[in-house]
Parts: structure tokens; C-alpha cells; sequence
């Protein structure tokens, strides 16, 4: 869910809130998770950046996501929002639709 610049910056973010004990889980077994497992972590990632991932049910079958900038530099940049085209009959394609728009707007900032 993550490439490029945004893979690094990543990679970086997660090895630094892992704790320096044995229970640590090197990236290489996340990217193994399932993506429902991986959900909340990039959440807590873009979070991190001031990136505000949300996905509503509009109605009982389809889900919207929009992404909302926090950050103020990247706010300048891109806007306040960003939607994410498209309705989705689960929330996790929702998410995996944002996570690539949020990884495409950190890419291209």
C-alpha cells in the first residue's frame, strides 16, 4: 500500500514506534498481514503525517472515502480535502482506494 518515497518514509515510521524488545515485528512479516490486519497501522501512519483517511457508509451497500489534510505545509499544497472517486460495497476497498491516493499524493508532495 505504500511505494516509492512514501515506502521509505514508511519503513522509517514503523521501525521507529516499534518497541526494542523481542516482540518486535520486522516489516517484512506486516507486509505478510492480511490487509484488515495492516488497516489500522496505516491509518496510525497517516495520522502521523497530519493525513486524515475517512470512510463513511453512504448507504447500506456502498462506502465513500476522502482524505483530509491536517498537515498545514501539505495543506497548502493540496487543499483541505481530497475525495477519492468511487463507491465501494466494503469498507476495505474503501481504505485500499485511499491508502493508493494518500500514497500518490505523499509521492508527488
Amino acid at each position: 500500500m505504500t511505494t516509492d518515497k512514501n515506502k521509505e518514509q514508511f519503513e522509517k515510521w514503523y521501525f521507529d514506534i516499534q518497541p526494542n524488545n523481542s516482540n518486535f515485528m520486522p516489516s517484512h512479516i506486516f507486509y505478510r498481514l492480511t490487509f484488515e490486519m495492516q488497516i489500522g497501522v496505516y491509518l496510525a501512519y497517516y495520522d502521523s503525517l497530519g493525513i486524515d483517511i475517512d470512510v463513511n457508509q453512504e448507504e447500506l451497500t456502498f462506502n465513500q472515502a476522502g482524505i483530509y489534510i491536517n498537515n498545514k505545509e501539505l495543506r497548502e499544497k493540496i487543499g483541505l480535502s481530497v475525495d477519492v472517486p468511487g463507491s465501494w460495497k466494503t469498507r476495505n476497498e474503501a481504505y485500499k482506494e485511499a491508502f493508493k491516493k494518500a500514497d500518490t499524493l505523499i509521492n508527488e508532495n
